[in-house]
């Protein structure tokens, strides 16, 4: 008695330490807080004095209530009953056949391990009271039995070990095995040996649970305490059955492609820091959120203002004012000084302007590249920079090249004009900053261009 209780005690600590709890959120199954009526069916093999054992029946039906764990790990209480046979025969002809009835009734305790949602293993050990009436196989009590020899009740230990299969909401399928011991040796008569008559059990049953809560979404929550009923499946969700949002930005984790965002942020669709005039700054940290597409701003994602006269780079019609001077909304001196309405960007479409699928430069690219001259010819001072741009076919590395070729062709032309090459910078940016959509041919052939803009 004391090894059983040993080695179930072992058994429990043991698996708290190899499976232990969850602790990211409470863990729901579907026999927690329910009643569990389950009604079984199998054979018995007896283990007693006789040399051969036969294979007798025993139906049986339990009780059993399993406590509120919220962890893997569940534990209940069980009342349970069967009735049912053994039988032995043997070649020492003083012995005749016998097959004994048997039946009990006992309670015990289980303790259950939360694999996943359909699959519960679990072991029991009970205590019952055991009637037995050893015969033979014509139904004759046997000598020892109708003299009254002993009693034909025996306290009974029960070992069981098994598992559960969810077939639904409220069904499942038990699968068990059971060692029946006591302190008895006349299950068949007959005393011999220095061992106890035992008895093994092997049975199928059919369990249905009352009082169980339904978890519709099989998300680990029961609906009574779900807050986000039809969660999708094998999405983690927290202790209310709602989506985990781990950095708290409004977009669930299975969605976020920014999941370590700062709290409080204002976030997207895909729950990354919002730009919403997609000047490369954060909105968070935007001082100016409206910024016009395609606008070069600062590290405030303000709009470039190189002269410091309050209107910006994109606006100033007179870039270059000296310091302290008065300017009016167009960036240009207010005392009617000299207006410098000079050009401050120049696209050249790849489509128009090159030769087809080559980084030449073709007649009508040179035309307007004769008319940009003038004005630095005009305008020494002034610095430009000169961006090639491509669409989103090819490899990335392959247009960065060719968007740096294109470019750098552009820059040859000039220079070649006598134009000094300081004045000049040129980059190739691939496919990063596009003004249309790549989906569609129109949307590519805005795409591919050079952009050649005054930065001083």
């Amino acid at each position: 008695m004391k090894k059983i209780i040993f080695c179930l005690s072992g058994f429990i600590f043991f698996s708290s330490v190899i499976f232990p709890q969850n602790n990211a959120k409470k863990i729901y199954h579907p026999f927690m807080g329910s009643l569990c009526v389950t009604l079984s069916g199998g054979v018995n093999s007896g283990f007693t004095d006789y040399k051969t054992s036969e294979l007798g029946y025993i139906t049986g039906g339990d009780l059993e209530y399993f406590f509120n764990t919220y962890s893997n790990h569940s534990f209940g209480i069980r009342v349970f009953s069967g009735i049912g046979s053994i039988g032995g025969r043997d070649s020492r002809n003083y012995l005749p056949d016998f097959k004994t009835n048997l039946s009990s009734l006992g309670i015990g305790i289980t303790y259950g391990y939360f694999f996943d949602k359909k699959f519960f293993p679990y072991l029991s050990v009970g205590f019952s009271n055991l009637w037995f009436d050893p015969k033979d196989t014509g139904g004759n009590r046997l000598p020892n039995n109708r003299q009254g020899n002993y009693k034909l009740t025996a306290a009974n230990i029960n070992l069981e070990f098994g598992w559960r299969l969810v077939l639904g909401s409220r069904f499942s399928l038990v699968v068990s095995g059971a060692i029946n011991l006591h302190q008895n040796d006349w299950l068949d008569d007959f005393i011999a040996g220095g061992s106890n008559d035992l008895f093994v059990t092997g049975s199928i049953g059919f369990s249905y649970s009352l009082f169980a809560e339904k978890d519709s979404d099989e998300d680990g929550v029961p609906d009574s305490k779900d807050e986000c009923r039809g969660t999708g499946l094998n999405i983690p969700v927290d202790e209310k059955g709602c989506p985990l949002d781990s950095d708290f930005d409004g977009v669930p984790d299975y969605k976020d492609k920014c999941p370590n965002t700062p709290y409080g942020f204002v976030v997207d669709a895909n729950g990354c820091p919002r730009d919403s005039d997609k000047d490369g700054v954060i909105d968070n940290y935007d001082r100016c959120p409206d910024t016009p597409l395609n606008v070069l701003v600062n590290r405030f994602g303000c709009p470039l203002d190189s002269d410091g006269d309050g209107v910006p780079d994109y606006l100033d019609k007179c870039p270059g004012t000296p310091p302290n001077t008065p300017v009016n909304n167009y960036g240009c001196p207010e005392d009617g000084g000299h207006i410098q309405f000079i050009n401050q960007e120049v696209v050249l479409s790849v489509n128009t302007n090159f030769e087809t699928g080559k980084t030449i430069i073709s007649p009508n690219g040179y035309r307007k590249l004769d008319t940009l001259i003038q004005t630095l010819k005009a305008y020494p001072d002034t610095k430009w920079r000169i961006d090639g741009h491509t669409d989103s076919v090819g490899t990335y590395l392959r247009n960065l090249e060719l968007s740096f070729e294109r470019a750098n062709s552009v820059l040859s032309y000039i220079i070649s004009k006598g134009i000094d090459v300081n004045r000049f910078e040129v980059y190739g940016l691939g496919e990063e900053f596009p003004v249309s959509e790549n989906r569609t041919e129109e949307g590519r052939a805005k795409n591919r261009r050079v952009v050649i803009s005054r930065i001083k």
